[in-house]
């Protein structure tokens, strides 16, 4: 089986598990076991293995992967499930912990998107993300630091530490645009709710941020790391599903207005694109229409090329043990997406390669 129809039939997959819904091209059926190993590895290169699954449940019997097969899945959907739940109580520690300071943490991206989702559970988690005001944060740093330790500082001013198995990011930044001239027109879109976020039968007493804040968070997430060391079909997902949700709540004249202000209507009408084409989202539930459909294979072969967050690029898996061939591989890979940078978002990656050089040396 080709790369090219591996990945059709997990787009078709993946299509199916996100929509709750009759898989839309069953001539891609049977395949082979090997080829459901193959097809279960990009999954989880992916990190979609849970959204994939429940594409596999809307296939006809006879094309079903093998009960071997669907023990593998089902284990992978079992640590998925148990990563949530475990992500969902340290949330509650996280909340009690800094609440007891007065500090006032505002959960971002990936574990708020899993909110969108019809099953929340089977979404992927990553890390956990949260964002103080500059007046918080160094007092958050300094209460994590006390208490546990091991908490290191990253190049773009952030920091990571590990809580309760799960690790934990703190951001100074609310959104991933790093041009310096709309820093002050960003603070204008930034409007958190006060109410509180509800993770399934348990309840997280963080701030999170509103329906406009939120997509313009995963839009500039999308794109920082579709500039860098590449974006996986998860993150493509949660936003798909986030404009789904918040469809009959956005002003969609507004959210045209904010992208073409941070300079993101070309690259938005691409992934647009992308997001109705492959990942299945009905135009109808874009925030606004798209004017014309363009090409999106650069963006296809991202995504191809390296899976979550470009985690599974050969070339970064071999340079993984060594400092200075991992530094080597982010200069490539900048290079490899400078391209795709100048079509879409010229001043935002200089930007960007000159913040990362910045913090790089400052470290």
């Amino acid at each position: 089986m080709t790369q090219e129809k591996e990945f059709k039939i997990l787009l078709t997959l993946l299509r199916a598990g996100l929509w709750e819904r009759a898989v839309d091209d069953v001539s891609l059926f049977p395949i082979s076991g090997e080829e459901w190993g193959r097809i279960y590895t990009l999954s989880c290169q992916q990190s979609i293995s849970g959204i994939v699954y429940r594409g596999i449940s809307h296939l006809p019997t006879k094309m079903i992967p093998s009960e071997v097969e669907m023990i593998k899945w089902m284990s992978r959907v079992d640590a998925v499930e148990r990563s949530n739940n475990r992500i969902n109580n340290t949330l509650n520690k996280l909340h009690s912990l800094f609440g007891k300071q007065g500090l006032h943490p505002v959960l971002q991206k990936g574990y708020l998107a899993a909110q969108m989702y019809e099953k929340p559970l089977l979404r992927e988690a990553g890390d956990i993300d949260l964002w103080f005001t500059p007046e918080e944060w160094d007092r958050a740093y300094e209460l994590v630091k006390n208490a546990i330790g091991g908490v290191e500082k990253m190049p773009d001013g952030s920091c990571v530490y590990v809580f309760d198995g799960v690790e934990v990011e703190h951001h100074k930044k609310m959104f991933d645009i790093d041009n310096p001239f709309k820093k002050r027109y960003l603070s204008t879109i930034f409007d958190m709710n006060n109410g509180k976020l509800c993770a399934g039968d348990v309840r997280v007493g963080l701030n999170r941020l509103s329906p406009l804040a939120n997509v313009v968070l995963q839009n500039s997430h999308i794109l920082k790391h579709s500039l860098g060391l590449g974006i996986g079909l998860r993150q493509l997902c949660d936003l798909a599903r986030t404009y789904y949700r918040l469809s009959a709540t956005l002003d969609g004249e507004r959210v045209k207005s904010v992208y073409a202000e941070l300079g993101l209507k070309k690259w938005s009408r691409m992934l647009h694109t992308y997001l109705v084409t492959y990942i299945g989202l009905d135009s109808h539930y874009l925030p606004y229409k798209i004017d014309r459909e363009v090409a999106t294979a650069q963006f296809a072969n991202i995504i191809m090329r390296g899976g979550n967050f470009g985690m599974h690029n050969k070339r970064r898996i071999s340079a993984a043990n060594s400092f200075w061939r991992r530094k080597f591989n982010t200069f490539v890979t900048f290079m490899q997406s400078l391209g795709f940078a100048i079509k879409y978002a010229p001043f935002e990656f200089v930007c960007r390669v000159s913040d990362l050089t910045v913090g790089q040396l400052r470290r």
